[in-house]
């Protein structure tokens, strides 16, 4: 089944892939380090980056990263630290983590394998867990039940070890990261289908002591999360969407 991939500007709307199997999730990274902002898209075959040309967002130009990825999540960061931004996957069918070496203008990108077997991958994304100046990635299993990190042992993304952050997160759906409390290291915020919005404290920066707290224990089936200052007071809130919210949706709900 195709999908579209395409970029809106207030009215208008400019086509970048038109003929896309199964769409399933997009981010943005200046990836060819040209100074202007490129695609990448999950799909359930294929997993591509669109490079921008000319910074107008009118001229789009497909690349192959992996061609046998089956749908899940993606984002970017410089994993393996050598000054250009990497690209992350979880695969929902595979049941991989992965991510994957930006050649700067070569071909083909290099796949590594971080984890096999985390069933239903749902989400990746990337931060400095322990506070060793390198990226960690972390990833969450829908039916394993689990937020995970790796730790990225030598910097380079060579070396991973993973530890658990909590295996009991019942259909574990995305996970996001940021300084909550503003002590200086990476906390942890997670959405599941029965356990709602949880945050996890960092508690000493090392990524090994987790404090967890219920944001909103009743907002069910959390497809999304992001963060951002809703009401500009300077400290980040946490948007996310419940497909079944229980016991809130007899009144207005923020968090």
């Amino acid at each position: 089944m195709s999908g579209y991939i395409t970029l809106s500007e207030g009215p208008f709307s400019y086509p970048i892939d038109t003929v896309c199997s199964g769409p399933a999730a997009t981010c943005t990274e200046d990836l060819d380090s040209d100074g202007c902002t490129d695609v990448v898209c999950a799909a359930n075959d294929r997993l591509k980056w669109y490079e921008n040309v000319g910074g107008t967002g009118t001229d789009f130009v497909r690349h192959m990263i992996y061609s046998s990825f089956d749908g899940g999540a993606v984002s970017t960061a410089d994993i393996d630290d050598d000054g250009d931004p990497d690209v992350v996957s979880a695969s929902w069918y595979g049941q991989q983590i992965r991510w994957f070496e930006n050649p700067q203008g070569s071909s083909p990108w290099p796949s590594h394998l971080m984890a096999s077997g985390y069933s239903s991958a749902q989400s990746a994304c990337s931060a400095d867990i322990d506070g060793d100046g390198d990226q960690d990635v972390l990833g969450t299993s829908f039916y394993q039940n689990e937020i995970t990190w790796w730790e990225n042992t030598d910097g380079s993304g060579t070396d991973w070890l993973e530890h658990k952050i909590d295996g009991n997160f019942e259909g574990a759906r995305r996970v996001r990261t940021y300084d909550i409390d503003s002590d200086g290291d990476i906390d942890v915020i997670g959405s599941s289908d029965l356990n709602g919005v949880v945050l996890w404290i960092n508690e000493d920066g090392s990524g090994f002591d987790w404090t967890e707290l219920a944001i909103a224990p009743g907002y069910r089936m959390s497809f999304a999360l992001h963060m951002t200052d809703i009401d500009w007071d300077g400290d980040v809130d946490v948007v996310s969407v419940s497909a079944y919210e229980e016991n809130l949706m007899d009144r207005p709900t923020h968090f």
